[in-house]
Parts: C-alpha cells; structure tokens; sequence
C-alpha cells in the first residue's frame, strides 16, 4: 500500500540519517582532539572545522525529528504498517479461516462454478473500476475547461 511504501522509505532514510550522524560525531570528536594539540594558529582553523560539525550534527538531528515525526504520523494512521507481508497474510489466513475450510471441503466442480463465479465478479469489478476511472478523468478535464 501508499502507506507501507512511504513508510519503509522513511525508515530507509532514517537509518541514513543516523549513519550520516555517527559519521558527523566522528569527525567532531577527531577535530576537537586535533584542537586540543594544536597551537594558537592552526586552532582557529579547526575551530571553524569543529563549528561546522556541530552545525551539521544539529542540522542531521532535525530531520532526524522530522522523519521521526513522519514516521508517528504514518503509524497512528496506519497501525498495522508496521506489520511485515508475512504478518498481514497470516492475520488474512485467519480471518478467513471459516470461509477456507468450507472452501476446503468442496469437490472439484463445485469448486470451479465457485471459481467461475468469483472471476466473473473480479472481472465485472475491474470493469466497473476502469469505467469509473474515465470517468472521473472526464469530470476533472470539464472541471478545468470551466476554471479556464
């Protein structure tokens, strides 16, 4: 789904984000060891170096709060993003677990009129779904010629 989909981008760019502020830390604490053994000179410089990874630490830290933020909101709207495919099949396996041992008990024509019926209503949906889809294409393109 859209969900799941931006959700495990975000989780994608949140671990860049950590590693990207792990890297920075380690550059600031290599720059302030190297200032401590420097002298007056040469310290200005890597004084300027150790503001700059500071900046870019704070910097990385706030669109780590962001993703973060992103993340809250996809969970509260979609509890079960989280929940891997194998989960979703399972929780769908046992919901229908009642229709699938009837379904189960049927012998072998009984379960193609089944099947027959059931592609006729999937096609039938399909068809109702593209047909919908024009539609609307229809309605937002005259919608537009009257703004204009």
């Amino acid at each position: 789904s859209i969900y799941r989909q931006s959700y495990e981008s975000k989780i994608v760019e949140h671990g860049k984000l950590m590693q990207s502020i792990a890297k920075e830390v380690r550059k600031l604490k290599k720059r302030k060891r190297a200032y401590q053994s420097l002298d007056q000179h040469d310290s200005e410089v890597t004084l300027a170096e150790i503001k700059e990874c500071e900046e870019a630490v704070q910097d990385l830290q706030l669109k780590l709060e962001l993703v973060e933020n992103d993340l809250d909101q996809l969970r509260a709207k979609c509890p079960s993003v989280e929940d891997s495919e194998e989960d979703a099949k399972e929780n769908i396996i046992h919901e229908n677990a009642s229709a699938l041992k009837l379904i189960s008990k049927l012998e072998g024509p009984a379960l193609r009129t089944l099947l027959w019926n059931f592609l006729e209503s999937l096609i039938h949906s399909e068809l109702q779904r593209r047909n919908m889809k024009d539609l609307l294409a229809r309605k937002q393109s005259a919608l537009k010629s009257f703004e204009n």
